[in-house]
């Protein structure tokens, strides 16, 4: 192998003392003189796409939440033992996505019945038109909190004290 012509990743070095260029190494950097491919790394387990040409990684055991991307977008795939995996007793893969590549993150959800005792809860009247105020929001400060620069804290009008 190391003297197919061609050369490549199997290519043996050319002095004895010389380390062979690793796989990965050879995926990501094949030019030394070149910045390595910025690459996503996802660990899941694959599956097969509806879609031609795309690849799945279910990144559940449950399969119901997934990356989906262009099997042409992978750039480097690595197989991970059952007792090294994320997901106990299962082997998992190691996937190497270029980064400018599209990723679909999807999350499935099956319909459910609708449960009679679930609250409706709601922060204010049906049709109401009062967003954009913050009073039916309690993360929004009331008006009356002031920045205060010169303090470098929050300020409200009953602090306004002398000696504060």
């Amino acid at each position: 192998m190391a003297n197919e012509p061609g050369g490549g990743p199997s290519e043996a070095p050319s002095n004895p003392n010389e380390l062979p260029q690793h796989p990965l190494v050879e995926r990501l950097k094949p030019d030394p003189s070149q910045p390595a491919k910025r690459v996503v790394v996802l660990t899941g387990l694959p599956g097969k796409s509806d879609r031609n040409g795309f690849q799945r990684l279910y990144l559940t055991t449950k399969l119901n939440y997934y990356a989906e991307f262009l099997a042409s977008d992978i750039v480097n795939a690595e197989v991970i033992p059952a007792d090294q995996s994320p997901f106990p007793g299962h082997e998992a893969t190691r996937v190497s996505v270029a980064r400018d590549a599209t990723i679909h993150y999807i999350r499935e959800r099956s319909p459910q019945p609708v449960d009679e005792f679930d609250l409706d809860v709601r922060l204010g009247a049906p049709g109401s038109r009062r967003s954009g105020t913050g009073a039916a929001c309690p993360h929004y400060l009331p008006t009356e909190w002031l920045y205060r620069p010169d303090r470098q804290h929050l300020s409200h009008p009953m602090w306004n004290l002398p000696g504060r």
